[in-house]
């Protein structure tokens, strides 16, 4: 009876944890995330392409079988039959943070037990609070559900691995691997560590067969290589963040730079316009960090009375080690065409894998606060969320109003003005035209995802991938760029419209830029045929007629 108690306690805890971290996305009207819009319109041309459309089946493809970047598409691709756009981008992100909570608690349990199962959902709910998530990560984050899954089960299976286990690893593998390279990539080191540090005679068995459950792996891996292979940038390490590794200034920003969990920038709270510095203090990664910590403590100093095998501790304490290195001294990407932001997304992995290794019991005091401090943050991204929701359901109605003016058909960009690009880690102007291509022949040349070969749907016509490319290279204009780099934005764009044979035949800008309207005047209509706070739309000047007369 005590066990069941304890698993309802911990089940009204979930429960409660979601239900109140969320309720901003539920309840806050229209919830738009920023590369979120661009998945939405992606897995919209999937289903086209699957029914037969014409007008996607001249223009797109689907892209290489071993792509990585793809499981979220897909369950996109199957919400969008039954639900409206807005419905799903607000099912993704909930259930998403759902299943991460879930396989936190998950985790724990399957190497520990229900103890301490209360304490790794709040890590998990804390660690879900990060801006991969809110900005629409959606490929990498449904990965790092099925990593740290994975990880629960092997370590419950390591000591007893028959071969219908190794096929069923073999399977949460390729799920892996279709949802994101580096979880993938985190998934196979973390097995093969825990295989290494099996305590049982059979210790080479179970890494060959490991091992085995990883080979379907590697036909996918070969050939996706020599598809990037093809791509126009080398597969090479940058440390963006690193200007100069003499520089203690540098490494400092190396370390903050890592930081995945912002949601409203550090110098800013919740509700309040001002920004101060003293909001610092109220950074998420301190708080969890200042948890861990003491949960750490109180594991090393009641080490003595752990009833855990010993062996089990060691392995999780180097894994995580090995990644909180990572995350902190590894490059930044290995160029964006080949997909970036690795470092944020090694120490979202690697917090959840703090989970196995601390003790739920020991300090009831210094347990209560390492607990506290993750309930503070917890309720402080939830109020964070809460004024992204306010915004983004702004942005929403008045999008949704501008969207009755747009033709059903044709080809349509945008171009953004964002005054203040420093409260927000996601910004849902910067590609919520995305949505004017779902339920109309409408073609979205500012689609950022059409244009390389890191996702499911690719455009056919190099020509038209190099217009996509170029468009979201220079669409979008910060307030605080130096003028210089604002100057060749608009010069690319002056470009591009010239250059673009009228594929272009409506303009959405958003904000006010007395530079851009000259570059737009040039090529639209003069005077914008819709017209609301923050939107303008623009027809297409029709091309000069060429006379005929032989006079």
């Amino acid at each position: 009876m005590d066990g069941r108690n304890k698993f309802l306690r911990v089940l009204a805890l979930y429960v409660c944890l979601v239900a109140f971290c969320t309720s901003p996305i539920w309840l806050g009207g229209y919830f738009i995330n920023q590369d979120g819009s661009a998945h939405v319109s992606n897995a919209w041309i999937m289903l086209g392409l699957l029914q037969g459309e014409p007008l996607y089946a001249e223009l797109y493809s689907f892209n290489t079988f071993a792509l990585p970047n793809s499981i979220g598409h897909w369950l996109l691709a199957v919400l969008l039959i039954f639900v409206s756009p807005f419905a799903a981008t607000k099912i993704m992100v909930v259930g998403i943070f759902a299943a991460t909570v879930a396989a936190a608690g998950n985790l724990r349990f399957h190497t520990s037990g229900l103890d301490g199962v209360g304490t790794s959902m709040l890590i998990g709910a804390a660690v879900s609070f990060n801006w991969l998530w809110l900005v629409g990560f959606y490929n990498f984050c449904i990965g790092v559900c099925i990593v740290t899954f994975t990880i629960a089960i092997f370590s419950k299976w390591r000591d007893a691995l028959t071969w219908r286990r190794v096929f069923a690893l073999a399977f949460l593998l390729l799920l892996t691997y279709y949802s994101h390279l580096v979880a993938v990539a985190a998934l196979v080191g973390v097995m093969l560590l825990v295989a290494v540090f099996s305590t049982t005679n059979n210790r080479k068995m179970i890494v060959a067969k490991t091992i085995t459950a990883m080979l379907p792996l590697v036909p996918l891996i070969l050939t996706y290589r020599s598809v990037s292979a093809s791509s126009d940038t080398a597969f090479a390490p940058v440390w963006r963040s690193l200007v100069d590794p003499t520089s203690l200034t540098s490494w400092l920003h190396q370390l903050r730079a890592a930081d995945s969990f912002i949601i409203i920038s550090r110098k800013a709270f919740p509700f309040i316009e001002q920004f101060s510095l003293w909001f610092t203090l109220f950074s998420p990664i301190l708080w969890i960090a200042g948890a861990m910590l003491l949960l750490g403590i109180t594991t090393f100093l009641s080490r003595r009375n752990e009833d855990e095998p010993p062996r089990l501790r060691q392995e999780y304490v180097i894994i995580f080690a090995i990644f909180l290195a990572a995350a902190l001294f590894s490059p930044d990407d290995f160029d964006p065409q080949h997909g970036g932001i690795v470092r944020e997304r090694i120490l979202i992995i690697g917090l959840l894998l703090f989970i196995p290794i601390f003790r739920a019991g020991g300090n009831l005091t210094v347990k209560t606060v390492a607990n506290s401090l993750l309930l503070f943050i917890i309720a402080f991204q939830t109020f964070a969320l809460w004024d992204y929701s306010s915004h983004s359901n702004a942005v929403g109605r008045e999008f949704v109003s501008a969207q009755r003016a747009i033709p059903q058909s044709g080809g349509i960009a945008s171009i953004t003005v964002i005054e203040d690009n420093l409260r927000y880690h996601s910004s849902p102007i910067v590609m919520i035209n995305n949505l004017n291509g779902i339920g109309r022949n409408q073609i979205v040349w500012d689609n950022y995802a059409l244009g390389h070969h890191l996702f499911p749907v690719i455009l056919k016509n190099g020509e038209d991938k190099k217009l996509v490319y170029r468009l979201i290279r220079s669409s979008a204009l910060f307030s605080d760029i130096p003028k210089q780099e604002v100057s060749e934005k608009l010069n690319e764009l002056d470009a591009v419209f010239h250059s673009d044979d009228l594929r272009i035949g409506t303009l959405l800008v958003w904000g006010e830029s007395p530079e851009l309207d000259v570059v737009v005047t040039k090529h639209f209509e003069a005077e914008p045929f819709y017209h609301s706070e923050n939107i303008r739309l623009y027809r297409r000047k029709q091309a000069p007629n060429v006379s005929t007369d032989e006079n």
